[in-house]
């Protein structure tokens, strides 16, 4: 089993970077899913030349999708796709400096969407982004995250602004929403979360998670608890960039194939730390390599003939809601992230879309479920209303 290591770089086919020859870095394969969580400190800390820096180790990483956290500046990062042709990207409209690079020839984008918009600033003050995507023809979610810094390492939970009691609650929503939205998917959910994973019981702002083993884990956990060498924030020096998957991918992750690294990018650099710091970011990537097995659980209800649908989602005004095609009466539900009931519908039989204002919904996100008397158990999507 290879779950996690440090990065061993290989050099092959050198090119020319800033001066210095070296190869690809030894971690991208053509048969397996690659993710790698990297935060580029307010990119481009150094202007063209951080640039030029980041293409440089995308095309030698050549991993299939980039979560990025840090962006600071959206033509700085069309800049960069523009020097990356086998990838192509998305950007948080929010402005809180998330965003995706993907392969274009592997990933199939299903959706972007953010969530904890409204009225969360508390535990997001950067909306959580999520890239819907299927690869090899399977299902998958990538929730992309940039948590609030800084605080004394104490969890307050009588304070709502206390730093740590703002990881803790994110965390917490998160996990709440992928078992909301995304039971039985394949999630990573992933970013720079601003806390360690090993801080003791009474401060670990993930101890809700650490506590669910049966459902989630860590895959970088044996980074964290390794040698500081090889943490992902060395100037502290700490373990800040985690890749927690759900529990769909442990079979995946125990492949020998598999493995989870923190890529020492710096060590490439004849000028070392102080090269990648200066012109990079202060942040190692992180990054998870998976072998898919060929029965690795659920595609999307879109790609398996179900139809249950809102177009155009996101959306502003109204949308229509495409139902399964049904003989029989059904049920259509729309409920906030807490679950309760907003509005309940009955759907005449053989009725296929649902088309409606939305004037009463603020902006948020909503779970819409769909059932009728044939059905074992409701057919649910996200309504998401900027």
């Amino acid at each position: 089993m290879k779950r996690f290591s440090a990065l061993i770089l290989l050099y092959f086919s050198p090119f020319v970077f800033f001066g210095q020859t070296i190869g690809p870095i030894d971690f991208s394969s053509e048969p397996t899913l690659e993710v790698v969580s990297w935060n580029l400190e307010w990119f481009p800390k150094n202007g063209q030349s951080t640039i030029q820096y980041v293409a440089a180790i995308i095309e030698a990483l050549d991993p299939d999708v980039i979560a990025c956290q840090e962006i600071g500046d959206q033509a700085a990062f069309n800049n960069l796709l523009s020097r990356l042709p086998a990838y192509s990207g998305y950007y948080a409209p929010s402005g809180g400096g998330l965003a995706y690079l993907y392969q274009n020839h592997r990933i199939d984008i299903n959706d972007f969407y953010e969530i904890y918009r409204s009225g969360n600033s508390g535990p997001f003050p950067r909306p959580p982004l999520v890239m819907d995507f299927n690869f090899q023809n399977k299902h998958f979610i990538i929730i992309n995250n940039h948590l609030k810094c800084c605080g004394d390492g104490f969890l307050n939970l009588s304070d709502g602004w206390d730093e740590e009691y703002r990881r803790l609650q994110a965390v917490d929503l998160l996990k709440s929403y992928t078992e909301l939205f995304f039971e039985h998917q394949n999630v990573f959910i992933v970013g720079d979360f601003n806390d360690e994973i090993t801080d003791p019981y009474q401060h670990n702002v993930f101890r809700n998670v650490l506590d669910d083993k049966e459902n989630y884990l860590f895959s970088d956990i044996g980074i964290a608890t390794g040698t500081p060498e090889n943490w992902s924030y060395p100037g502290w020096p700490s373990h800040l960039d985690h890749i927690l998957i759900t529990n769909e991918l442990f079979t995946s992750l125990d492949d020998d194939a598999s493995v989870v690294q923190a890529l020492r990018i710096d060590d490439l650099l004849d000028g070392g730390w102080d090269e990648y710091d200066e012109n990079v970011s202060d942040h190692r990537p992180v990054a998870i390599r998976l072998l898919l097995p060929a029965n690795l659980s659920v595609t999307d209800q879109t790609k398996t003939g179900i139809i249950l649908k809102a177009q155009p989602n996101p959306f502003t005004g109204s949308t229509t809601i495409h139902l399964p095609a049904a003989q029989l009466d059904g049920l259509l539900e729309i409920r906030d992230l807490q679950g309760r009931l907003l509005k309940r519908l009955e759907i005449p039989a053989n009725q296929t879309k649902l088309s409606t204002e939305t004037d009463w919904l603020s902006p948020g996100c909503y779970l819409v479920s769909y059932t009728n008397q044939a059905l074992s158990q409701p057919y649910s999507i996200l309504l998401v209303k900027k």
